[in-house]
């Protein structure tokens, strides 16, 4: 089994398949079917709106060199009371600039290569991103996609000390809430919960004889581990769990819905706000940095 390493990989093939993702989904990522720019006028966001893209990278735990990935992440930006809670419990994050760490690029590249493969012979290590509008401080869910029928959480408090704690019929949700600034910068509020127990229906709205029900479980709460991070137009939130893998972050950030145990590495891109019309929704900055621009003149302003 071989051990995950970066290549280099052009900047521009890059935004190639993360530019469109939020129109066509995975298939316009694929490098053999540019899209032209559209003649339409740029869509306008409701007031205190913003769009978000999301994406997970699944790799497989003990086959993936962390550190290559990790030396394109910015983890100063999370403030250092909050990062310390979060390491205590096993959970790693940080800032992503504008460019997607090159691991990330050679596997997006990878899955786009075997787009035709039999699905029983497709072991996806990408999966399916995804697009989401929210107005201030509507919330939105990342949802594991393993169901435990017991999870047992340690956790560390604030004040230091160990909790255990046991849940039935669990699930790992985080949820995010964006919070936009007049100068069009975002702030995410993020929240891990366990959701447990048996599902029901809670009454939401009504419209004649229509209605509209969620279906859920009951949420526990770890108030010590919510957080905030601030991102700009481009950039994005990277989440994972911690080297180790532990905790609450091994319950968050790991899954076994595919047979061996995997490692989540979830994206929250910043992609469009209602006061930034200069940064095309999904694609990168139209000014790179110089030395970017030096590497790869198809980036150059």
């Amino acid at each position: 089994m071989r051990l995950l390493r970066p290549h280099a990989i052009p900047i521009s093939v890059v935004w190639r398949y993360v530019g469109s993702l939020c129109l066509a989904g995975c298939a316009a990522w694929r490098a053999d079917t540019p899209q032209e720019p559209s003649s339409l006028p740029p869509t306008k966001l409701a007031a205190e709106s913003v769009v978000l893209e999301t994406i997970t990278f699944r790799l497989p735990l003990g086959q993936t060199d962390p550190a290559s990935i990790w030396q394109h992440v910015d983890e100063q930006r999370i403030d250092a009371d909050a990062r310390r809670r979060l390491e205590w419990n096993g959970i790693r994050v940080g800032v992503i600039g504008s460019q997607l760490p090159p691991m990330f690029a050679e596997l997006l590249a990878e899955e786009d290569a075997r787009k035709d493969a039999p699905v029983s012979h497709v072991d996806h290590l990408v999966t399916m991103p995804q697009t989401i509008s929210r107005g201030r401080g509507a919330p939105f869910e990342i949802v594991s996609p393993e169901r435990h029928a017991e999870l047992t959480s340690l956790r560390r408090t604030a004040n230091g000390q160990l909790v255990c704690e046991s849940l039935t019929n669990s699930q790992c949700v985080l949820i995010v809430k964006p919070y936009p600034r007049d100068d069009s910068r975002v702030e995410l509020s993020l929240e891990p919960v366990i959701r447990h127990g048996q599902p029901t229906q809670r009454f939401l709205a009504s419209d004649g004889d229509s209605v509209m029900k969620s279906v859920s479980g009951d949420n526990h709460h770890f108030p010590e581990l919510c957080w905030k991070s601030e991102l700009s137009p481009g950039e994005s939130l990277l989440l994972t769990c911690s080297d180790e893998s532990r905790g609450l972050g091994q319950a968050f950030f790991t899954d076994a819905t595919q047979g061996d145990r995997r490692q989540r590495w979830v994206v929250i891109r910043l992609a469009q706000t209602q006061r930034d019309n200069l940064f095309p929704l999904g694609m990168p900055p139209t000014r790179a940095p110089l030395d970017r621009a030096l590497l790869d003149p198809e980036m150059a302003p």
